[in-house]
């Protein structure tokens, strides 16, 4: 069997960050692999670089960053550029295979020769079947119920599918398919290869590893057991960014079938008790959602049955929709925007009115708004100054 090159992409600055990829570079190192530290911030690397690695480090590839230019979000495309670099450097330095991994947020939770003996069986098996990209279960299990879903991460992948022609193409295909963007997560490049690989460009695959605890930076730590995806934490953000309701964040979700399961006796209490004895990994905050006081909103929207008007119909205020619908069942009156090519359409069902028309509305109901968009916070605050409605938030 092969020995792969390993990419770890580091680009968070922060203790945690850096204690992952201390992590990843033991488990490199246990694995015997050559591998590449894709970093592009001085100050981060001033943190991690020593005499072993200092020869390691790489840029994200210009290349890159022009090519998923007018594919993947704005906001999205730093991220994209810096895990499609290896695909690009992995190729032209004859690289038949290599591990693709997010060095800075993600955890395998376990010693490192025991995560290099996964990655081993993983690869094993990948070299044998017919995949192009087979990714750990990060959050493909939660994304399924939604819609079919690959995601990077912990990633193996081979060198010999052309994806640059794939990527370059990948604008004509989503039209020709007739395809629309998903508004409400955004186009990054999971999403790119979810489509590559739902329309059979490429071959994507998922793997698990049971009991296995896996920590995706301060959005969750799960377990892989039984076919269930169980949650040992979960971050307010992530039950909403998932829309999983009470019951699924209790109970766990199921892992589909399609998924590989890989059982390298790895036991439950192993892998918890590293998790545990690891200070930095196992302290959990959990990150919210938009700083929504979801919970006080609800209660007082159903306390003082008033009408709710989200202001701002962009993509913060679809997020607030789905969350409100999802889980308190609250629907709003109307969205409200300032933008007028958005007032007097349709967002999932609820007319979008201008303020000119809240502010009428206003004179005949009694309205609560919950001010949906963090970028104009302050303008429409002293906007809804000159209206009698009460602010949420």
């Amino acid at each position: 069997m092969s020995i792969p090159a390993v990419y770890l992409k580091i680009n968070l600055n922060t203790d945690f960050a850096v204690e992952c990829f201390n992590h990843w570079i033991n488990i490199v190192e246990a694995l015997g692999s050559d591998y590449y530290i894709v970093c592009d911030k001085e100050e981060l690397k001033e943190r991690v670089i020593n005499d072993k690695n200092k020869d390691k480090f790489m840029p994200t590839s210009m290349q890159a960053k022009q090519m998923l230019r007018n594919i993947v979000d704005p906001s999205w495309l730093n991220a994209g550029a810096a895990l499609l670099t290896p695909f690009i450097h992995a190729k032209e330095n004859g690289h038949d295979t290599f591990w693709n991994i997010d060095a800075d947020d993600t955890v395998i939770c376990a010693e490192a020769f025991k995560s290099a003996h996964m990655l081993e069986k993983v690869q094993e098996y990948a070299d044998k079947i017919d995949v192009d990209c087979f990714s750990l279960d990060m959050h493909s299990s939660a994304m399924d119920r939604l819609y079919p879903h690959w995601t990077f991460g912990v990633c193996y992948c081979k060198s010999s599918t052309d994806y640059i022609s794939k990527l370059i193409g990948f604008n004509e295909f989503f039209k020709s398919e007739n395809l629309k963007p998903n508004d409400l997560f955004g186009t990054n490049l999971d999403e790119v290869f979810s489509v590559l690989g739902k329309y059979s460009q490429i071959k994507t695959g998922t793997f698990y590893i049971e009991n296995l605890y896996f920590r995706h930076n301060d959005f969750e730590i799960h377990c892989y057991k039984n076919q269930k995806f169980l949650f040992r934490n979960v971050a307010q953000f992530t039950e909403i960014y998932w829309r999983m309701n009470s019951s699924e964040v209790r109970n766990g979700l199921e892992i589909p079938e399609r998924f590989v399961k890989f059982d390298v006796g790895l036991t439950q209490s192993e892998s918890l008790t590293f998790l545990e004895t690891n200070a930095i990994f196992n302290n959990f905050v959990g990150r919210v959602f938009s700083n929504f006081k979801f919970d006080y909103i609800a209660k007082k929207v159903a306390d003082e049955r008033k009408k709710i008007v989200f202001f701002g119909a962009g993509k913060d205020g679809l997020h607030a929709l789905v969350t409100f619908r999802t889980l308190f069942k609250i629907e709003p009156y109307y969205f409200c925007d300032n933008s007028a090519k958005v007032a007097g359409t349709e967002i999932r069902g609820v007319k979008v009115i201008s303020f000119e028309q809240l502010k009428a509305l206003s004179m005949e109901e009694e309205i609560s708004v919950l001010i949906t968009t963090s970028a104009f916070y302050n303008e429409i605050r002293a906007q809804l100054s000159l209206v009698n409605v009460e602010v949420l938030n």
